[in-house]
């Protein structure tokens, strides 16, 4: 991928921190699921353009597949061991045994494995996400090696409607089915689980195959792209406008599926289309904040706790929310740009 299409991608990753900020910050017409599909998806969208090529150098082996993953998550494993300590001291959490047993779980990053809503969400909440980074890493070799053997583009096709009917059957019936398996399981199912997340994922990596496989100079010459765009905008937000009333009928499908395709089309289209409104999305603030949005991620949401700790408001009392979105927001990015810079310096 060139230099300039990376920076879309890098423009679409930090509109995915926002949606996911401005939804923890307590605005509800922002939906941290779908900034978190986007996530994912973008995860295997640029893994699979950069291994499909190489596949045959991944190798199969579970030792390999660990050291893979391991190598995907180490440059913010000190930061979520500074934020899980931050979180520790703030919150001061009882010394019950299960209360430590949540706290060994989030240093091994086990905690996506954790079935109960008060486990995975325990300290920082966020956290759930690197540990199911982790494993799903730890999963792409066996799934780029094998998209890597598909040879057209019908099976493609079938591939993706196959994995994309498992997360639409999933979800609803999680939806419409009771499951008593502890508070959250439900949740765990359709959100926080490494072997459902892997699915979106290798949706990514399909897209990726299709990125390298097919002509994209047709799409960017022609007046298509500003169709397509705005299709992307309108389907965004239509999403957004519909997420409230859906998550009432099926929370199983709004936890993930229900973003999917939305997701996809929007990396397609900042990947590939570079027509006006992604020009105009491509900027300088979306880029600077897409390339510290990984760190963001993980230091955002313990911002906002401590503000509300500290103020001791409602993070949704309209008179506070922009004061508290600003403070929240300058406060994170500083910490992040200070987090990455000085890890670029011990690099040197």
């Amino acid at each position: 991928m060139n230099n300039k299409r990376l920076t879309g991608i890098q423009a679409l990753r930090a509109i995915a921190f926002l949606e996911i900020f401005l939804g923890h910050c307590g605005m509800e017409c922002f939906s941290a699921s779908f900034g978190v599909a986007i996530f994912t998806i973008l995860s295997g969208f640029c893994m699979g353009i950069n291994y499909l090529p190489k596949s045959e150098s991944l190798s199969l082996s579970p030792w390999n597949s660990v050291k893979f993953g391991i190598s995907k998550v180490k440059r913010l494993y000190v930061l979520h061991l500074i934020m899980l300590l931050i979180t520790y001291i703030m919150v001061q959490m009882p010394d019950s045994k299960e209360a430590i047993t949540s706290l060994i779980a989030d240093v091994l990053l086990l905690k996506s494995w954790r079935t109960n809503s008060a486990d995975y969400f325990a300290y920082n909440g966020v956290s759930w996400y690197l540990s199911m980074y982790l494993f799903v890493c730890m999963g792409a070799p066996y799934v780029i090696r094998g998209i890597a053997r598909i040879k057209k583009k019908t099976q493609l096709i079938t591939a993706g409607a196959v994995v994309y009917a498992a997360m639409l059957v999933i979800g609803y019936y999680v939806s419409v089915t009771p499951i008593p398996i502890g508070d959250g399981f439900a949740k765990w199912l359709t959100y926080i689980s490494p072997i459902y997340r892997i699915l979106d994922f290798s949706m990514g990596v399909m897209l990726g195959w299709i990125y390298l496989n097919c002509n994209k100079e047709w799409v960017r010459n022609s007046k298509a792209v500003i169709v397509l765009e705005v299709f992307a905008v309108l389907l965004f937000f239509l999403m957004e406008y519909a997420y409230i009333f859906v998550a009432s009928k099926y929370p199983g499908l709004v936890d993930n599926a229900y973003f999917t395709f939305t997701a996809l089309l929007l990396v397609w289209v900042f990947a590939v289309c570079g027509g006006p409104i992604t020009k105009a999305l491509d900027n300088k603030v979306l880029v600077l904040i897409g390339n510290l949005s990984s760190a963001a991620f993980l230091i955002h949401q313990i911002v906002i706790r401590w503000f509300k700790m500290q103020f001791r408001i409602e993070i949704s009392e309209n008179i506070y929310l922009v004061t508290v979105i600003i403070v929240c927001f300058v406060i994170t990015f500083t910490s992040a740009q200070i987090y990455i810079s000085m890890q670029q310096k011990l690099k040197r």
